[in-house]
């Protein structure tokens, strides 16, 4: 096993679906900040306000730092060696397309 294939496997198995967790988390902190910020008075927004901020900054921080990987990964590693496995289970994977030019059947979308 190279450290090429360590790193693949550290951000594919144990980062990305880590950073998928905390978007989540993030956007139901967002969803929650807004919903009492509709609910309040205007004297009681303002710690609701700060938690809508903070929680669309945390979300800016965590798409960067994902983006950031992927691009790594996918350049001096090797594409899509670092990709999450866990979304890979998608039905669409191996759902076979017709192809207009062939007539025939392609492979993966």
């Amino acid at each position: 096993m190279t450290f090429a294939d360590i790193v693949a496997y550290i951000i594919g198995k144990i980062i990305n679906p880590s950073i998928f967790v905390l978007v989540g988390i993030a956007v139901v902190v967002f969803l929650w900040g807004m919903f009492r910020f509709i609910l309040s008075s205007a004297q009681a927004k303002k710690p609701d306000r700060k938690l809508i901020l903070w929680s669309l900054l945390t979300l800016f921080v965590l798409f960067s730092i994902w983006g950031i990987l992927r691009l790594a990964c996918n350049t001096f590693i090797a594409a899509g060696l670092c990709s999450s496995q866990s979304f890979s289970g998608s039905p669409y994977n191996n759902y076979e397309v017709p192809d207009p030019r062939t007539g025939g059947f392609v492979g993966g979308i």
